[in-house]
């Protein structure tokens, strides 16, 4: 799902916001809501969320704008002040490959962007949690490719559990998430950055999962 925020924050992808919102995200208020994954950029934010039913569903989003209001004005030094639009863009997953295909979207958005480099993953993600990447050329013990996280995010950066079989395994049979898969869309996002002349910046390079021994 897309959460949008309203004109007048700057920049989410600032560490500070970031530090915030991951908070929020990693430790919600409602029983049978939770998110397990999510991509913060620059005026909105993309979720996977799962909930038990329809009202843990409800109560956990609104828990998530008011939270998401009060921090951010704390964090702001406002005394209040609307932060998240009141329409949210939801899409229900019903099928092994819908998933994946929406880990794979939320997870390498930035690339879409052009905010990361080919085969970065996103540090205002939770992609460095994330236990679903593919690392090419190794392996494990059941000769199977391996999946990895960040091996450096420690305790917060564990993964969320996972409650429905669809999310914690059933995607996985269609093959681990490469963070090269954002390619196509950095290629166009280089494009794009082209078109805006010499002084547009680059994308940086950052936190890749590189091949072993690379």
């Amino acid at each position: 799902m897309t959460v949008t925020f309203v004109q007048g924050l700057g920049n989410l992808r600032q560490q500070r916001i970031f530090d915030t919102l991951r908070e929020i995200f990693r430790y919600p208020n409602i029983a049978g809501f939770h998110v397990c994954e999510f991509s913060i950029q620059t005026n909105h934010v993309h979720l996977v969320v799962e909930a038990i039913h329809r009202k843990a569903f409800s109560a956990g989003m609104r828990s998530l704008s008011i939270r998401c209001g009060l921090r951010l004005n704390r964090l702001f030094g406002r005394r209040r002040g609307k932060v998240i639009r009141d329409r949210y863009h939801r899409r229900d997953l019903f099928t092994a490959s819908q998933v994946r295909t929406v880990l794979r979207y939320v997870l390498l958005n930035a690339h879409k962007h052009g905010v990361v480099g080919e085969g970065a993953v996103d540090p205002f993600s939770s992609a460095r949690s994330f236990d679903g990447w593919l690392v090419l050329y190794e392996l494990d013990d059941d000769l199977q490719p391996r999946a990895t996280g960040d091996p450096t995010a420690g305790p917060r950066g564990k993964p969320v559990k996972r409650w429905s079989k669809l999310l914690a395994e059933d995607w996985r049979e269609l093959g681990l998430i490469s963070p090269w898969e954002g390619l196509k869309w950095q290629r166009r996002a280089d494009r794009v950055l082209s078109t805006l002349g010499s002084g547009a910046r680059a994308p940086r390079l950052l936190g890749a999962v590189q091949p072993a021994g690379v």
